[in-house]
């Protein structure tokens, strides 16, 4: 499975979530450190201008790491990583790609926009 193949709602799990720990994983040695972690949640939560601080990220990355670092080595290898998509449904969506419905919006975008343009004064 490669291109946007991967990213489809029917794609299997197990290739979305080999996907997105590459994404995780930022020097590539096959491992997630709590810093590669605290890293991207931080960047996550700026991408959509949450305010949350570091503290509570702080948080977030020391429980992950409690309940899935199930060999207690302090890092998040792709098993355990495995199991942490598993649990939470909703951890995959942001690599599913609805295409649906950006083809609507696109569509909509379109419409929106020809009629703005057309209209008007005589």
């Amino acid at each position: 499975m490669s291109g946007l193949d991967l990213l489809s709602p029917e794609s299997p799990a197990k290739s979305r979530t080999d996907f997105l720990f590459k994404v995780f994983d930022l020097n590539k040695d096959g491992l997630i450190s709590p810093g590669e972690l605290r890293g991207m949640l931080s960047a996550a939560m700026t991408e959509h201008d949450l305010p949350v601080s570091m503290v509570e990220i702080q948080k977030m990355v020391d429980a992950t790491f409690a309940e899935y670092d199930a060999n207690k080595d302090g890092y998040i290898n792709l098993d355990e990583f495995a199991a942490l998509a598993a649990s939470n449904p909703s951890f995959l969506k942001p690599v599913t790609l609805q295409a649906q419905a950006i083809i609507d919006q696109k569509l909509k975008e379109g419409g929106s926009s020809k009629a703005t343009a057309g209209g008007g004064g005589k």
